[in-house]
């Protein structure tokens, strides 16, 4: 074994995790996106609607600005609403009792394969699996095993147990995809 770290998640690590896949991942950037050009082309059929509808009166031009305004502060406010709903689904997931991560973990590294192991399960992945590192400032490192799941590592906890830069360098030998960010 060249690397074992004892991991323990918060809520407000998985809130963070969540946070920053949806906003400041590549993927999460996409999304942002597609969902602004959504809103932009709706309102904007709205608009259009509106005016040809009942041509340019003083209630389809005042309405047509309502909408463009609305649009415009729904643009301005969508991250903040991504973040309440992250924030609100986590709260209803541990009021269910199925919060979907374990609070206590270890993740042990091996040449050929790590381990997670908590004290619901154990697996076992090939490094092949890891479809990207992500290394988010001084937050975390994130090891993805598919586009929305990922092993968090808080790099406190990481500082605390290895030495960062010699583990660092081993996660770029065994998943050639590193992102900084």
């Amino acid at each position: 074994m060249r690397y074992k770290l004892d991991i323990t998640l918060t809520e407000e690590d998985y809130i963070d995790f969540n946070n920053f896949h949806a906003l400041e991942s590549v993927s999460g950037k996409k999304q942002l996106k597609k969902a602004s050009l959504i809103v932009i082309i709706a309102f904007a059929a709205l608009m259009v609607l509106m005016l040809v509808m009942f041509g340019p009166t003083p209630f389809s031009i005042s309405y047509a600005v309502f909408l463009g305004v609305f649009a415009a502060v729904y643009l301005l406010i969508l991250k903040k609403v991504v973040k309440h709903n992250i924030k609100k689904n986590v709260s209803r997931m541990k009021k269910a009792g199925k919060l979907p991560f374990e609070s206590s973990a270890s993740l042990e590294f091996y040449e050929d394969h790590l381990v997670q192991s908590s004290p619901s399960m154990r697996m076992e992945q090939a490094y092949s699996v890891l479809e990207r590192v992500c290394v988010v400032q001084n937050r975390f490192v994130l090891l993805y095993v598919s586009s929305v799941s990922a092993h968090i590592i808080p790099m406190g906890q990481l500082f605390r147990q290895v030495n960062d830069k010699e583990f660092l360098e081993f996660l770029c030998q065994k998943c050639p995809k590193i992102e900084h960010y």
